[in-house]
């Protein structure tokens, strides 16, 4: 009954079917990162019955290597809910369309295929409704950049055509989906990051969201957009510009005091280096959560010492250290550190007083740390006073350039 369900389905999608041999040469597809077949097993079983959709899309997809490869990293990558719930169609649509601009478009080939699976062909932003918002885009958007040069004037138009269209206004809590936002014209910042995103990938260009999980230095946070230009270079969406002089907005300046930004990574990236901050790895769940404080400001580097505070490290249930800052009235966690095999954490943060905190079998399980611009600081957690009742949190602003 499935072979049958899913054959119905692929027939369905036929009338999307494009020949993609007379778009373009091919390109390399070993950048795509790799899928074993025991983690795709894992993906369909965890969608129950919607499992037959996902077969559906991967057998649409076997018939070209690259559109296999990448279907494969976008089911395993998919969170659980939509592993329950996306449609074949709409995996098809993301697949075939990414790959399509990526093969028109001779700006969307100046980066990497790993950079594509992470940046360009996710089928969601964060944790919007699923929306087939890459086939509206693509139809508003390909004949606006197709003499486009570059990455950075590709991104310039699609800026400029997002931004006579929305507007910033607080809707509801939950995050409504992009296409919901250009329709009613206004969003919450990361309403409108999603809007920004989308549009940017529908086109080719990587972007990906950034934000504050939490300000030290006023209550609240922030998310906006972060773009690839020419040179695999990632900025802030508002200093992209054709102008030689680079320029600056709102969230440049407040990230002066910020003490961590982040960036999210659709999948995981084949190395897991420092700048790494959080990370799920398994199926139904996988992404990285990147630090990229420093494309803001200075940054010191704070190294966490447990040795002799804690035992010997279980590899199986692995300890982390946890970085507060104070708001809204409570300590609030902006970073999740991993302690490896030799009790050390690494984690580089904009200059102030942190509260850290471990799950780790220690006899003080809460301190504070100081960190300094461009200086490494240490802490070695057995040597460190417990917390004081009244701490004071200090986060000086790094001064722009050349103040």
């Amino acid at each position: 009954m499935a072979a049958l369900l899913n054959r119905s389905i692929i027939d369905s999608l036929a009338c999307l079917a494009i020949v993609l041999t007379s778009l373009g040469p091919a390109f390399a597809s070993g950048g795509i990162p790799p899928v074993s077949d025991d983690e795709l097993a894992q993906a369909l079983a965890l969608a129950g019955g919607n499992r037959p959709q996902l077969e559906a899309a991967l057998e649409w997809a076997a018939a070209d290597d690259y559109h296999q490869q990448a279907m494969r990293f976008v089911v395993v990558s998919l969170p659980l809910a939509d592993l329950g719930a996306i449609t074949a169609e709409l995996l098809v649509e993301h697949v075939e369309l990414a790959t399509r601009v990526r093969r028109e478009l001779p700006f969307a080939r100046e980066y990497s295929d790993a950079d594509w699976a992470h940046y360009v062909l996710p089928p969601r932003v964060s944790q919007e409704p699923l929306q087939p918002w890459r086939s509206y885009f693509y139809g508003e958007l390909k004949d606006l950049v197709a003499e486009a040069g570059s990455l950075t004037e590709a991104a310039v138009l699609v800026q400029g055509w997002v931004w006579e269209r929305i507007r910033f206004e607080q809707t509801q809590r939950r995050d409504q989906g992009p296409l919901t936002t250009l329709k009613g014209g206004y969003g919450r910042c990361e309403e409108l990051m999603m809007v920004e995103i989308c549009a940017l990938r529908s086109i080719g260009v990587p972007a990906r969201n950034a934000f504050c999980p939490w300000w030290a230095h006023c209550d609240n946070n922030h998310a906006w957009t972060e773009i690839m230009v020419d040179g695999g270079v990632w900025m802030n969406a508002g200093c992209v510009s054709l102008d030689p002089e680079p320029k600056e907005n709102w969230e440049v300046k407040a990230c002066r005091g910020a003490p961590i930004v982040c960036t999210m990574c659709f999948g995981l990236p084949e190395e897991l280096g420092p700048d790494v901050v959080g990370y799920e790895d398994q199926v139904g769940a996988r992404y990285a959560r990147i630090n990229s404080i420093t494309s803001y400001r200075t940054g010191g580097r704070l190294v966490v010492d447990l040795y002799e505070a804690a035992a010997e490290p279980d590899p199986a249930e692995p300890w982390s250290v946890y970085v507060h800052v104070y708001n809204y009235g409570a300590l609030r966690p902006i970073a999740k550190i991993p302690v490896d095999a030799e009790l050390l954490a690494e984690v580089v943060l904009g200059a102030g007083t942190y509260v850290l905190s471990t799950d780790a079998p220690v006899a003080n399980p809460v301190v504070a740390a100081e960190v300094f611009d461009g200086a490494d600081s240490l802490l070695i957690w057995v040597a460190a006073e417990p917390l004081p009742a009244d701490l004071v949190l200090e986060f000086p602003q790094e001064p722009a350039p050349g103040e």
